[in-house]
């Protein structure tokens, strides 16, 4: 769909720039299919107010000096739907790649079997298939960076993007992928303005749902 919108806009250039807000895997994999669509010359920018990317895939680690100690506090696996074409070509890119293995399920308390779904994990952590995509794509990462105002310049038909200290960054086009709640009690400007004015849009938004949960990751020394 992102990829057909683009296609849609008449003024599209190779060299326009994108701004890509939440730094999870839904904007990993439309930064890599945007610039396997449109190339090197793309220019992508990615802001997340997190210091890691991921999302709700996000591993925790132990520390630099002991990368390989970590625990993936989000999501721990991947579900490949066998009957789903669409996403069995990039299962296949992670497994060629060595980002994601087959989930060994036999010491698993309450997994069900399902002959129609097949499990993987990732070996280094979850949060290296969002980083796996965004290499991919090349893109300008920028974290600990919370946006709260996106802002259209009526002069120019573009869009800018600000914290609440100061604006950071000015493009054709911009991608939310945050949680809907957090769209609509912390973004302000003009996109606020859109959707206030969109009452379908708005009342889609309001329907989205989300229930909290909290994990813990403790790490222990050696000895």
């Amino acid at each position: 769909l992102v990829i057909d919108y683009f296609q849609s806009i008449e003024r599209l250039k190779e060299t326009m720039r994108v701004i890509l807000i939440g730094a999870g895997i839904s904007n990993a994999l439309i930064s890599s299919l945007l610039r396997r669509q449109y190339g090197a010359d793309l220019k992508l920018a990615v802001f997340d107010k997190s210091k890691n990317v991921g999302g709700r895939m996000t591993t925790s680690y132990d520390s630099d000096e002991n990368p390989h100690c970590f625990l993936d506090i989000g999501a721990q696996y991947l579900t490949l739907t066998k009957a789903n074409s669409t996403t069995t070509k990039f299962f296949q890119e992670l497994i060629d790649d060595n980002v994601i293995e087959l989930l060994d399920e036999e010491n698993i308390i309450g997994m069900r079997d399902n002959t129609n779904k097949i499990n993987y994990t990732a070996p280094r952590g979850i949060a290296s298939v969002v980083r796996y995509y965004f290499d991919q794509a090349a893109v300008e990462m920028n974290l600990s960076k919370h946006i709260t105002n996106i802002h259209l310049n009526s002069s120019n038909g573009k869009f800018s993007v600000s914290t609440s200290e100061e604006k950071l960054d000015e493009a054709e086009a911009v991608i939310v992928t945050v949680p809907p709640p957090q769209i609509l009690t912390t973004i302000k400007g003009s996109i606020a303005q859109l959707i206030d004015d969109n009452k379908e849009v708005k009342d889609k938004l309001d329907q989205v749902k989300f229930s909290s949960r909290f994990s813990v990751g403790l790490f222990y020394p050696p000895s």
